[in-house]
């Protein structure tokens, strides 16, 4: 129940490529088939990242955006989505790596970091949103990747599941989105 922006298998325009690639394939198949049964049916939310958290840069003090402030600096990359059809919803899995590396101002060999995956209806209504934390452990050139692996189950009775979305970002505090949407 997440939804995201940069996205994997999402936008009204991506669906509208999907149904006339799909449409370009059935079309050299013949005349004799019946194309509603060839056709795939589209179940899956769209699993994406939001834009301005995918990034975070932590600072020593929150006063200072100097160089030699920065505790670390992380993002999201590498999204990959899947889901299938199970009684009364879809299954939603997902992964994605977080990629962090130690800043001047860091002493430590790990990283926690938060981020959130929310699931939101076609109107953008957030109908659940939980916070998980990725650990990263630095290695000797200060920098590391853990690759996040979770699974979201949406349950509703006669939904388009495809008009859903699962949004992924790092959990910001208020600094944080400001200094990601002026950099």
């Amino acid at each position: 129940m997440i939804s995201a922006i940069n996205t994997v298998g999402k936008a009204v325009g991506g669906r509208r490529l999907l149904v006339a690639l799909t449409m370009t394939v059935l079309a050299g198949c013949g005349g004799g088939s019946k194309i509603e049964s060839q056709i795939p049916r589209l179940i899956c939310p769209a699993v994406g990242l939001v834009q301005g958290t995918t990034t975070v840069t932590k600072f020593r003090d929150t006063d200072s955006y100097l160089e030699g402030d920065v505790l670390y600096e992380a993002y999201i990359s590498g999204l990959s989505s899947s889901c299938q059809e199970e009684s009364g919803g879809v299954a939603a899995d997902f992964a994605f790596d977080v990629t962090a590396s130690k800043g001047v101002a860091s002493s430590t060999d790990q990283v926690s970091l938060p981020y959130y995956v929310a699931v939101t209806t076609a109107n953008g209504a957030i109908i659940s949103k939980q916070v998980f934390n990725a650990v990263v452990d630095l290695a000797e050139d200060g920098r590391g990747t853990v690759r996040e692996h979770l699974n979201q189950h949406i349950q509703a009775q006669g939904q388009d599941f495809h008009s859903y979305e699962i949004l992924i970002g790092f959990q910001l505090s208020e600094d944080d989105l400001v200094y990601n949407l002026s950099h």
